[in-house]
């Protein structure tokens, strides 16, 4: 295929993605994606272009941000409307699009511009991950379809998603074989396990387990956050080891932070039932939904409270609610999901805190437009570094 095709192919698949991706056939959405992951500079114009956008983009916003009610009301009262308004206006651009690709996408990506420098969003995490198996093989994962064989269970890696497939044979060896899946700032992954359950994991964060699970309990270790949707099996009880902190469960959807640069280990429970403990102490209590135990190792101290599990989990959806939280911990949220730094220009007058939601799969610049509009300080970014100071009088 020509360059000149190739563009006039990618351009296709834009206008195809804006109309309606619903529509796309499996492997033009695997081409788009392809395209997608290949560059910085491809999902920064893909950005520009669609303002990260799409009419199922909008739809699933709403979904997430809005009741059951108001969304159904929603729904009734300005559907039909919105999606002649939304179709007309992404027809109109298709043409746009098309002419931009054609007859620029080589010039802007592949000719020289003196020493002007353009300064690229940065834009928020995508689905990649580094698989290590027990031998020592580290299998990168980043959007490709393969089936990896070993020696225990094979795995089936596709977009977004590692998966251990089903026995092949049933055998009486109870060694178990460890393999870990980490997932680096600016990255997001899921994994299914050999039993069925499935595991989501946050930015910066670690899971060591077994591809097989042997013996009376199901036990994993995790470094970071994940929320977990464990298969029920009351026989082999499922348990997430992090640090000293122990969540022991039957079946059941909850969620686990255990960043080392925390001053807390949360366990918040999304369903059913589950025993949280704190190794060596006497800390120990059973979670019913809504409950949520929080160990702070620098003081000892043990909390109980009630939390609204319908914004707990939203992290993986791509929202990040914020409930009253510090500065400090919005820009470590930050540093992990667009994999930055940030530092303090100026010592801040007073304190800053955070109610509200915010869009993390939108750039940072708008990410911190928003907080400085919630109250927060002036931000400038310079390369990948956040500078914080405070707000211009």
């Amino acid at each position: 295929m020509s360059e000149q095709t190739e563009h006039i192919r990618i351009a296709h698949l834009i206008v195809r993605r804006i109309a309606d991706g619903s529509r796309m056939s499996e492997k033009e959405k695997q081409e788009f994606e392809d395209w997608l992951s290949f560059s910085e500079a491809n999902r920064s114009l893909w950005l520009q272009l669609s303002g990260g956008k799409t009419y199922a983009d909008f739809d699933e916003v709403c979904r997430l941000t809005d009741g059951e009610e108001h969304w159904k009301y929603l729904e009734a009262a300005v559907r039909s409307r919105l999606r002649k308004k939304l179709m007309l206006y992404w027809c109109s651009r298709a043409a746009a699009v098309i002419l931009l690709f054609t007859f620029g996408y080589y010039y802007f990506f592949s000719v020289p511009v003196g020493k002007t420098e353009v300064t690229e969003p940065i834009l928020p995490a995508i689905r990649q991950a580094v698989l290590v198996l027990n031998d020592g093989r580290q299998i990168p994962l980043i959007r490709q379809d393969t089936l990896v064989n070993t020696e225990v269970l094979d795995i089936e890696i596709t977009s977004g998603q590692a998966r251990y497939c089903p026995d092949r044979q049933q055998t009486g060896d109870t060694t178990p074989v460890f393999n870990t899946i980490i997932v680096p700032r600016g990255g997001i992954y899921s994994l299914i396990l050999s039993d069925g359950s499935t595991v989501f994991l946050n930015s910066e964060s670690e899971l060591t387990y077994p591809v097989k699970f042997c013996g009376n309990r199901r036990e994993v270790e995790l470094k970071g956050e994940a929320l977990f949707e464990v298969a029920h099996k009351p026989e082999q009880p499922f348990v997430v080891t992090s640090g000293v902190l122990e969540t022991k469960v039957l079946g059941t959807v909850f969620n686990v932070m255990a960043y080392q640069d925390e001053s807390e280990i949360q366990t918040t429970l999304i369903t059913g039932e589950v025993e949280v403990a704190v190794r060596d102490t006497k800390w120990r209590d059973v979670l019913h939904s809504g409950g949520q135990a929080c160990w702070r190792p620098r003081t000892g101290e043990w909390e109980i409270r009630q939390v609204d599990i319908r914004l707990k989990s939203l992290w993986k959806d791509g929202i990040i609610v914020l409930n009253d939280n510090s500065l400090e911990e919005v820009m470590r949220m930050l540093s992990r999901w667009y994999d930055v730094e940030y530092i303090f220009d100026t010592m801040l007058e007073g304190t800053h805190t955070f109610t509200g939601r915010i869009n993390r799969n939108t750039d940072l610049e708008s990410v911190l437009k928003k907080l400085t509009l919630l109250g927060g300080p002036d931000f400038r970014v310079e390369g990948r570094v956040i500078h914080i100071s405070d707000r211009k009088k």
